[in-house]
């Protein structure tokens, strides 16, 4: 539990975490405002735009939040590799040797701050929807345990994917603008048939299975896929991304 404390302590003593917050916040009501609020202000797109409606307004919007990958990437990639730039790793390693424990500790606490936020996310997408969303109705509290397990999940296997990307570069800057690359060039290639049995992004937006009608619904992959097979998949990579994280850090303390 040291571990999981420490990095708890340089996460939250940032302003870093905070800052991503804000940003997500800012693209979660942007998001809100295009599929609820812009078809009913200007009705003459509406044909063009999806006017979201009570209760799939609030599955969907978890879904936005999760498609929000780009936050535990981040997240992962700035805080471990300011560890691996300075004497923080090998001074963590004299105290504790164990690479696994290294990795599991990390793991837990920035799939966990990720979570958190997609969760803050996701409550103030279903606040906006509340209040100006058409329809009637929500989701039941089993619906919204659904959702919250399912934000976990996506939350876990981005920061595995970061944490892999940044003890591969060993350099924070090269390992942002990897997982930004793979970030985009993953979604893109979801919509490739051949691609989306595999694809994370598509698994990430399958765990939901609630998906936006008209040519926006065509531009999120994973339209299809079963909760079962989007776990598989995400299993899957997640593996993957620990194992080249336990690589590269062994690789480096050699």
């Amino acid at each position: 539990m040291s571990l999981v404390h420490a990095e708890h302590l340089k996460l939250s003593r940032r302003k870093f975490y905070p800052i991503m917050l804000v940003i997500l916040f800012v693209l979660v009501l942007f998001s809100a405002f295009f599929l609820i609020s812009f078809g009913q202000l200007w009705p003459e797109f509406a044909q063009d735009v999806p006017v979201l409606g009570k209760p799939d307004a609030y599955v969907i919007g978890a879904q936005q939040v999760a498609a929000q990958t780009w936050f535990p990437l981040i997240v992962a990639t700035v805080i471990l590799g300011g560890d691996l730039a300075s004497t923080v790793w090998a001074t963590s390693l004299t105290r504790e040797p164990s690479v696994v424990r290294h990795v599991g500790s990390r793991l837990l606490v920035f799939s966990i701050a990720s979570w958190i936020a997609y969760i803050l996310g996701t409550g103030l997408w279903a606040l906006y929807t509340h209040f100006w969303a058409e329809g009637s109705g929500g989701l039941e509290i089993g619906e919204w345990v659904g959702v919250t397990w399912r934000l976990g999940v996506g939350a876990m296997v981005w920061s595995a994917l970061g944490m892999a990307a940044v003890a591969l570069l060993r350099q924070v800057g090269p390992a942002i603008g990897a997982v930004l690359a793979f970030y985009f060039v993953e979604q893109l290639l979801g919509l490739w048939p051949t691609y989306a049995d595999i694809s994370l992004t598509a698994a990430t937006n399958g765990m939901f299975g609630v998906y936006l009608d008209g040519w926006l619904g065509s531009l999120v992959p994973g339209a299809g896929m079963s909760v079962t097979r989007a776990l598989t998949v995400i299993g899957a990579w997640t593996v993957l991304a620990l194992v080249l994280t336990w690589w590269g850090l062994r690789r480096r303390d050699a």
